[in-house]
């Protein structure tokens, strides 16, 4: 059985943290979300042809979710939750837009801190390195409708998440609770902003886009599937607040 007033509490005390452990939070949630998508990758490009490796390697990024959650690390996605701390009237509006400001662009450093490290590594790595490319392709190529839809859909299924493996009474139903979503989510292809912070700086600079034509796809991206996965975690806070207890 899950119980809600556990997540809620876990919110709060985010809001709490002070500002070196906000940076500290922030920055090793985004470098454990671009570990998890890294992990994804080098399983996925083993056979790009075979259901089978996206399926596993889709598994594999959860780990990204299960470190920030075990080690209670802060990442914008679940921290759109907080949301039900507002219908609850445990935080503020100013708490949560600073928490999400301050976290969404420290996940975006850590995020770019594995991309400098991995780009070194996977230039020889000749499979590894196109099929990162292809996937910064397809994200960059998607328009706003379709990937701020994709984020909606991210967002419901990663808060879902959160909310089973922060609530849930065991640790192997907590991990269990973070794998399935997760999955759902990467094999379905849906848009998270956090791991598009690694997927798509990185897959550019491999392909050797100059500055000025990466910035505006990377932004053109990072608008649509943000708002989608701050929706997202709206829908489901409402869902919870309703119906969970």
């Amino acid at each position: 059985m899950m119980d809600a007033n556990i997540l809620i509490e876990s919110l709060y005390l985010k809001t709490k943290d002070s500002a070196s452990n906000i940076i500290i939070k922030g920055i090793a949630a985004g470098a454990f979300i671009a570990l998890g998508g890294i992990l994804y990758a080098m399983i996925a490009s083993m056979n790009t042809q075979s259901t089978l490796y996206k399926l596993a390697g889709s598994a594999a990024f959860s780990i990204g979710l299960i470190l920030v959650i075990k080690l209670k690390a802060q990442l914008f996605t679940g921290n759109n939750l907080l949301f039900l701390n507002l219908f609850h009237k445990k935080n503020q509006s100013k708490e949560v837009l600073m928490n999400w400001l301050y976290i969404y662009f420290t996940n975006f450093i850590g995020a770019i801190i594995l991309v400098f490290f991995i780009s070194l590594l996977v230039q020889y790595i000749p499979g590894l390195n196109q099929f990162l490319m292809s996937v910064a392709t397809k994200k960059t190529s998607y328009p706003f409708e379709q990937a701020f839809f994709k984020a909606i859909l991210c967002n419901i299924l990663v808060c879902l998440g959160v909310l089973l493996g922060v609530s849930l009474k065991t640790n192997k139903m907590r991990i269990l609770g973070i794998i399935i979503p997760i999955t759902l989510f990467v094999f379905l292809g849906f848009e998270h902003s956090i791991a598009n912070m690694f997927f798509i700086p990185l897959g550019l600079i491999l392909k050797g886009t100059n500055f000025i034509e990466f910035l505006p796809q990377f932004i053109n991206n990072l608008i649509p599937v943000t708002i989608g996965n701050i929706l997202g975690g709206l829908i489901v806070s409402i869902g919870i607040y309703k119906f969970v207890k």
